[in-house]
């Protein structure tokens, strides 16, 4: 085998195969031999098993690589994957000594110098975008050839100097795109997740390159370093086009447009949308947005075009620090737009950070709030993470100082493969922390007082779907501040359960929605222990949820009655009991009110 691309490794079931490894190897030429290794898929497709003992993973990883007798491995390199990758191509420089090691990636493109300084097994660094460069790459490295003219990569010279080639300027993959998604089968990666899904368990949709770039210029993100803050899309005609050979070939409905900010240029938006309207196309897409860049004219539009979801970040809820990160969206306007878009059938994901270095308790509550104000509107999913500091962002700088290594105080997005951060691992993270700042944790008062915060609403948010009357009473009862600190060792307890599970429960979703009904089931007790009406109201209403959580999760095909001391539908207490009816019918779930006994 020629070259070896080895996908960023997640340990987690929905994680798909890199785009860039797959426009990558579509630069080749046609008689360079290559694969893509993907094991997040090998896993759940039961094509390769985790071992027991986490210590073990790196070396099997190593050796499944060895079987392609690779000359070259290509590693992609993101934050929270970055060691995963260092310690995989460690083993395979030990055990083949003559294998090329090239990094490339977000993660390698911010410190090009310092990744090949510090990892002598490593052998080139791939910067940015490597369309111009790489197919020249491998074509002399596969003949022993110099490397010194080609652009945008780092290595070392025979004389061990590292070199640095800077990027070539002007590069627009629009106008030399090599995206042959086809030549891949990347829609049979997505066949797994229509057998093995439901209608609430997964978001079903393949993931189509769209643009790249995000001209804005936010404090805590990398992406506009690595995108140089060129935002470019793919021409209308293209896009549409490539969507509709993927829905002829594989009959999918719906797709994912890859772009950090799909909606920057309004009048690309109308055209796209006009297009679709004109085909006919009844294949459905959701994008990524910010929200200052559509209104109601736009979302219509944007609806009649079979758009069903829409995902924005709005970080914070407070004014003062929209300015301090420099994304200076304007608070006050924001919970009118969301409720825009969801009166027009929109699927709406919205995503918080909290715990940054400049970030007061006044500023987090104000988060809190318009967090609360989404759960109130039935935002669809709602993200709360914990900021953690990355490679050459001024919010990273800021931090560098008072960092320390504490795992158990990081962001969720690394506490759910907590089992991986082997001590071979830790010992990578205590001895270079600049190329690991993401694992670090540091102190305010927000993060020490409300250290959890993001565990309670990813369970609420996760949980939406069934349990919204029992989410919604208590927020509007008591409000997510109150509820944290009143539940605070439920919280904790459950997100310790959380890092706590074994590689293989991580791995799987479900096993993460069966934690969140247990946290669920204590806050409620919580809040239950009272004897006022209101928390026998909040009884009835979650009775009502179990029930029906109950039914869809033990996979019930009859029909089940139950009897409550309230009307659900009306908001009522009522003197005689209530009886209702759960039911399954043309594949959708029903639940009736019943007029008698």
């Amino acid at each position: 085998m020629d070259i070896v691309f080895v996908n960023s490794m997640y340990f987690q079931e929905l994680h798909t195969t890199d785009l860039g490894s797959i426009i990558l190897q579509n630069r080749l030429d046609k008689d360079i031999e290559s694969i893509i290794i993907n094991f997040d898929r090998l896993i759940r497709e039961d094509k390769l098993k985790l071992p027991d003992s986490c210590d073990e993973i790196w070396d099997m990883y190593a050796n499944y690589i060895e079987r392609f007798t690779p000359r070259i491995v290509q590693f992609y390199t993101v934050c929270l994957t970055y060691p995963f990758s260092i310690l995989v191509a460690k083993r395979l420089k030990k055990t083949m000594k003559d294998v090329i090691i090239i990094f490339g990636g977000p993660q390698v493109s911010a410190a090009p110098y310092d990744s090949l300084e510090k990892y002598d097994f490593l052998d080139v660094v791939g910067i940015g975008e490597g369309e111009p460069y790489f197919n020249s790459l491998i074509k002399a490295l596969l003949a022993s050839e110099d490397i010194s003219k080609i652009p945008g990569i780092a290595y070392r010279n025979k004389l061990g100097k590292i070199i640095v080639n800077e990027n070539p300027i002007g590069f627009d993959f629009t106008k030399d795109y090599s995206a042959d998604y086809m030549r891949h089968d990347y829609g049979r990666e997505f066949s797994y997740f229509h057998s093995h899904s439901t209608e609430n368990e997964y978001s079903i949709d393949l993931q189509i390159e769209a643009g790249r770039g995000c001209p804005f210029n936010c404090t805590f993100c990398s992406t506009s370093i690595f995108w140089e803050r060129k935002c470019r899309l793919k021409e209308q005609r293209v896009l549409v086009e490539e969507i509709s050979e993927f829905q002829r070939t594989y009959s999918y409905e719906y797709y994912s447009l890859d772009h950090d900010m799909f909606t920057t240029n309004r009048k690309y938006i109308i055209d796209f949308c006009d297009l679709i309207i004109r085909k006919g196309c009844n294949w459905k897409w959701k994008c990524s947005s910010r929200i200052d860049t559509i209104d109601l004219d736009l979302i219509k539009l944007m609806k009649k075009a079979n758009c069903y979801g829409i995902y924005v970040g709005i970080e914070t809820g407070s004014q003062s620090m929209q300015y301090v990160l420099r994304k200076n969206l304007n608070v006050s306007g924001l919970s009118d737009k969301i409720k825009k878009i969801i009166d027009e059938g929109i699927v709406l994901t919205t995503s918080f950070i909290y715990g940054f270095y400049d970030e007061t308790e006044k500023d987090f509550l104000e988060t809190i709030n318009l967090i609360e104000q989404c759960f109130i509107m039935k935002v669809n999913t709602i993200q709360l993470h914990k900021y953690f500091p990355l490679t050459n962002t001024v919010e990273g700088e800021k931090v560098k100082g008072s960092l320390a290594l504490d795992l158990e105080k990081c962001d969720l997005s690394i506490a759910f493969n907590y089992q991986v951060l082997t001590s071979e691992v830790v010992d990578l993270l205590q001895k270079d922390p600049d190329s690991f700042l993401c694992f670090y944790d540091f102190a305010t008062e927000v993060r020490r007082k409300y250290n959890r915060m993001d565990f309670l609403v990813s369970c609420f948010s996760g949980l939406y779907f069934v349990f919204s009357r029992t989410i919604n009473f208590l927020i509007i009862n008591y409000g997510l501040q109150e509820i944290y600190l009143s539940c605070e060792k439920i919280i904790s307890h459950y997100a310790n359960e959380l890092q706590s599970r074994s590689i293989l429960d991580s791995f799987y979703r479900k096993n993460e929605v069966n934690l969140f009904h247990n946290t669920m089931k204590e806050i409620v007790d919580y809040f239950l222990s009272g004897c006022e009406k209101g928390n026998l109201y909040l009884q009835e209403i979650n009775k009502f949820d179990e029930n029906i959580y109950l039914y869809m999760t033990c996979g019930f095909e009859t029909e089940m009655v139950f009897k409550l001391q309230c009307n659900i539908f009306d908001n009522m207490w009522n003197t005689n009991p209530t009886y209702y009816k759960i039911y399954r019918a043309g594949g959708k779930l029903y639940v009736e009110r019943l007029a008698k006994e």
